[in-house]
């Protein structure tokens, strides 16, 4: 199988490659696997890479983005279906100068790009590094970094021989200068080196290279195997095809975010906060949100009301349940629109996947969010899931693929997830679900529509 469908690489992806001891392959395999898969994604880098040879990978050049566009543009009709290969200049030394990292977000927006592969570090071809404080160069709007070294660093000595930086290491893992390097230590070296200071959206994800020259030393695997991180061993050049094998692998689970900051402008009083039979509006919603299984607790976002709604909400799920089992996150610019809401819920979320309940959708039933999540599992690439209506309109509530979140997070104004989600028609994923549970109460007269359905309504309907 694919690293693409390994790794289960979302749509817009921008993958940040660090470490040592492989990334220049890796960078190599993910593109081809792009062109099998018929995508184009775009080789860069923030440090530097050599240029590509002559016959190699097509080379653009720029010093605008500008320029960058109309030269991708180019390549689009000269090499249809190659990913090429950006930059600002080759240097004397043939190396490729570095991209400004503030360029990564509009290349991944550029018409026909699939993915922005980046390698964001330099380790003078050696098979291991720890980072120096200006390293590496991630550019904000990374959804993953992969961090590489190779198995040949096993029991080698810690020294700028066989070690990029090695007086750094030495501090990271407690070891002094010249003494061999233990294999267990080797997932902790690139964790220490690389878990901090990650941007908001991008998961950590290990590489172990070269397993087939140097394999793994058993205590190496135990190690791994208990890692906070997903850790993958295997040989890129392997042939006819590179070797992957997953040690540690956590399982992908959303984060839920129920919006309930809005301003209630055509309704008297606060709609969230009105009563269903003996339940809030909210309430009904957040319950629902509470009965998805095996998650963390479900974030609420809300806005003025905060402490009103705060008190609804502990009366309902008890005075112990914040923190536990919901917990609130304050939208203090609420007029600003739904964006506002949506960037703070893209935020909680960090580098998982974005389940987004509304909280005026007190009909949700909990199977329909089950098969929300089970579609993602199934089709884990995908831009996300959402609800489609019989009448073929889509929309709330939306399960999003965590590399779109940087999308989301840019979102502003009233702009909604449609607004995102509607750039990946072709790869977001639908469940149909009934009238009942897409409607929201936004008017007094659909107040008075969902207290006639509650009489009859159940979750297992």
């Amino acid at each position: 199988m694919a690293l693409l469908d390994l790794w289960e690489i979302g749509p817009s992806e921008v993958i940040s490659v660090v470490g040592a001891g492989g990334k220049s392959s890796l960078l190599e395999v993910l593109a081809r696997e792009y062109e099998t898969q018929g995508r184009v994604a775009v080789l860069t880098t923030t440090a530097k890479i050599r240029a590509p040879e002559k016959g190699g990978r097509p080379l653009v050049l720029a010093g605008s983005m500008e320029e960058l566009r109309e030269g991708l543009e180019s390549v689009r009709h000269t090499h249809p279906g190659v990913c090429p290969v950006v930059g600002t200049r080759v240097l004397s030394n043939g190396k490729l100068d570095s991209l400004p990292s503030e360029w990564i977000g509009s290349l991944r927006d550029t018409p026909g790009v699939s993915g922005v592969i980046v390698e964001a570090d330099g380790a003078n071809r050696l098979p291991l590094k720890a980072p120096a404080p200006h390293e590496p160069v991630i550019p904000a709007c990374s959804t993953l970094v992969v961090a590489v070294c190779g198995l040949d660093a096993q029991h080698v000595p810690l020294d700028a021989a066989h070690v990029h930086r090695p007086e750094i290491l030495a501090k990271l893992l407690g070891l002094s200068l010249g003494e061999r390097i233990p294999p267990e230590l080797l997932p902790g070296a690139l964790v220490l080196g690389y878990a901090e200071g990650l941007p908001c959206h991008a998961r950590l994800l290990l590489y172990l290279n070269k397993a087939d020259s140097a394999p793994p030393a058993p205590a190496l695997v135990d190690v791994a195997r208990r890692a906070p991180v997903d850790v993958w061993v295997g040989a890129l050049r392997a042939k006819p095809r590179p070797i992957v094998e997953a040690l540690r692998l956590f399982p992908r689970r959303p984060v839920v975010v129920v919006l309930a900051a809005g301003l209630s402008s055509r309704m008297r009083g606060h709609k969230l906060l009105a009563d269903l039979a003996g339940r809030s509006v909210l309430g009904r919603a957040v319950a629902t949100a509470l009965s998805v299984p095996r998650f963390g607790p479900v974030v609420v976002v809300t806005g003025r009301e905060t402490e009103r709604t705060r008190g609804v909400l502990r009366e309902q799920f008890g005075a112990d349940s914040e923190g536990r089992h919901w917990r609130c996150v304050v939208n203090h610019r609420p007029e600003c629109g739904m964006s506002s809401s949506l960037r703070l819920a893209a935020e909680c979320a960090g580098p998982k996947d974005l389940l987004v309940l509304l909280g005026d959708q007190p009909f949700l039933r909990l199977k329909t969010i089950a098969r929300l999540i089970d579609r993602l599992e199934r089709c884990p690439r995908s831009a996300g899931v959402v609800v489609e209506r019989e009448d073929g309109v889509w929309g709330p509530p939306a399960l999003i693929n965590r590399s779109i979140l940087p999308l989301i997070a840019e979102l502003r104004g009233d702009a909604g997830a449609r607004e995102v989600l509607g750039r990946y028609v072709d790869d977001l994923e639908k469940v149909i679900a009934d009238r009942v549970e897409s409607l929201d109460i936004d008017r007094p007269e659909e107040l008075e529509e969902a207290r006639r359905y509650t009489a009859e309504f159940t979750d297992d309907a």
